[in-house]
């Protein structure tokens, strides 16, 4: 955790820096679906994605004509779900028993992204991010009975780290607004359990398609 945590530094302070000084500030209302998932012990892998909605607020400085740093904070759901068969005492399957794990973070990501293009701007970008936990609880629900929630969030690291790459395009609606569409893959890279589960970790991992409205401040 500790060295993780100093690359994400080492790598905003430099990038924060390369924001301060750079030009045309544009400023985004994004909303994304996600498919989220959990890994790193041989428990999970039992465990189906689960799909999620996010939303943030993001911002961009360029840099130079073909780069900038992209920053912000966004409301982001991971976890992933797991169906069971309930039996009873004689072994007769009686129902369908779905549990989902619901981890709620603010995340924030620090990304470099390189453009090409006039009208059109295509880009890739990576970088990383820090995620900090709100809540987890597991909702546990017996198809036709009942349906439980614990709380987990005490078993839980309280922050998250991670890399993340994706890549879109962006497009013009006029001079100041613009709409654009992207794909981001975030894999975290510290175990965020406080124990340690099936002599593994547990590490999250997300697919994102991204909406964006973008609002240019520049001439």
């Amino acid at each position: 955790m500790k060295t993780a945590l100093k690359s994400f530094c080492y790598f905003s302070l430099f990038c924060m820096s390369a924001f301060s000084q750079g030009n045309t500030l544009h400023v985004a209302l994004e909303g994304s679906l996600g498919i989220n998932s959990l890994f790193g012990n041989s428990y999970l892998k039992a465990w189906e994605s689960k799909r999620s909605f996010n939303a943030g607020v993001m911002m961009t400085k360029d840099i130079f004509k073909f780069a900038s740093i992209r920053s912000g904070v966004s409301f982001e759901q991971k976890g992933a779900g797991l169906k069971q068969t309930a039996t009873n005492g004689d072994g007769d399957k009686i129902g369908k028993i779905y549990t989902q794990s619901k981890f709620n973070y603010l995340v924030i990501p620090v990304l470099l992204r390189l453009n090409y293009g006039q009208s059109i701007k295509y880009f890739i970008s990576g970088g990383t991010f820090i995620g900090f936990l709100n809540s987890q609880k597991d909702v546990i629900d017996v198809k036709g009975s009942t349906q439980e929630t614990s709380n987990g969030t005490n078993t839980y690291e309280k922050v998250d780290l991670g890399y993340s790459i994706g890549g879109g395009f962006d497009v013009p609606v006029s001079k100041r607004l613009s709409l654009s569409l992207e794909y981001r893959f975030n894999r975290g890279i510290v175990d965020i359990s406080k124990y340690v589960v099936e002599k593994g970790t547990v590490q999250t991992q997300s697919s994102q398609i991204i909406t964006g409205l973008n609002y240019n401040f520049g001439n």
